[in-house]
């Protein structure tokens, strides 16, 4: 996969839901989890909610944004919670952490591919990536590694990726 086809589908199935968004390629993201140092996928919420049960949605909209971390165990929707980290991470001028979850699959479409791939955490920023939405999601730098593809197969003509 080249690094200058950086804009991708992206596919995240969670409990019999799924939500395509479009993605970049963030050669620069190297957010990972403090169990386990899974790879995270950032997505902005709004892309998210309708994926998440009703409980998790209404925690998520119902508690400002600043206790999301202190408030997450307030959820009702106790399977989404076992799913969920608190991830840190550090940007330019900032040091935070978001909320994400382990999701049922994660699947991304280039123009002639299509990748599952394994092992991967959606980190929810709970604003928007770009203000025009032209991208929801941030694939970390190593997505594309063979240790996190579990499948890849061909496209048929006529797909339409981005």
């Amino acid at each position: 996969v080249e690094a200058k086809n950086s804009l991708y589908q992206l596919v995240i199935d969670y409990a019999g839901k799924a939500v395509q968004l479009p993605a970049i390629l963030d050669t620069g993201n190297h957010l990972r989890t403090m169990l386990g140092r899974t790879p995270v996928i950032v997505v902005d919420y709004q892309a998210l909610e309708s994926l998440l049960s009703e409980q998790a949605a209404q925690f998520l909209r119902e508690t400002p944004q600043e206790f999301w971390l202190s408030d997450f165990v307030e959820c009702k929707d106790r399977a989404w919670l076992q799913r969920v980290q608190i991830i840190p991470y550090r940007s330019v001028g900032d040091c935070s952490m978001i909320l994400g979850f382990r999701p049922d699959r994660i699947t991304v479409l280039t123009p002639d591919r299509e990748f599952q791939v394994d092992d991967v955490v959606v980190g929810m920023y709970p604003a928007e990536l770009a203000g025009d939405r032209s991208f929801r999601g941030l694939l970390p730098g190593g997505i594309f590694a063979e240790s996190h593809i579990i499948s890849s197969k061909i496209r048929e003509a006529g797909s339409v990726c981005a």
